[in-house]
């Protein structure tokens, strides 16, 4: 299945993490044509947004700091968004992905932005929403989605939010502020 990919493309992939994104991709096109975003920007930024998700936490610091790509606190209390900054930065060297919307995307695809446009939201929630994880509740939050993208984006933030809480994780302040901002936008209609 793998052989669907660019070559270069390719050594990024294990094949569950080639699923994984086949499966993003079945959502995040479904969204992008309810939603009118171009298909090859809904491509690219599911594409590419688990390249390095199973990348050792050392080996991403090592790249972070070789790419001088600086990393906070909160960062280093959520290792598990990692894998998206090096992404994006694949992506943009090594693809040639310049749209920042893009990039956006990839970055913060595991936290979501507060400055996500529809794309950042279609990815975000294509993530999630994946058909081959066996998640309670998945074909409602789809079905939401479909309807209300926004609405859609809350369901996904709230979901995470109970399983980092249910875990004592640290919740990264960039989803507090995804989470204000969109309950910002769906008050003001």
């Amino acid at each position: 299945m793998k052989s669907q990919l660019p070559p270069k493309l390719k050594e990024y992939f294990s094949e569950k993490r080639f699923l994984h994104t086949l499966g993003c991709l079945e959502v995040g096109k479904l969204l992008g044509r309810i939603y009118k975003e171009d298909e090859k920007r809904v491509y690219e930024g599911i594409i590419f947004h688990d390249i390095a998700r199973d990348w050792e936490f050392e080996r991403i610091i090592s790249f972070l700091r070789e790419n001088e790509i600086g990393v906070s606190s909160d960062d280093l209390n959520s290792p598990g968004i990692l894998h998206g900054f090096v992404a994006s930065i694949i992506a943009r060297k090594e693809f040639g992905i310049e749209d920042e919307e893009i990039i956006l995307a990839i970055k913060y695809h595991s936290t979501g932005h507060p400055d996500f446009g529809r794309l950042g939201k279609i990815v975000y929630l294509a993530d999630y929403l994946d058909p081959k994880r066996k998640l309670k509740g998945r074909r409602k939050i789809l079905s939401i989605a479909k309807r209300d993208l926004n609405e859609g984006v809350i369901e996904v933030i709230k979901e995470k939010l109970k399983y980092i809480i249910m875990q004592r994780e640290f919740i990264h302040p960039v989803t507090v502020e995804f989470y204000n901002r969109i309950v910002n936008d769906l008050k003001t209609g």
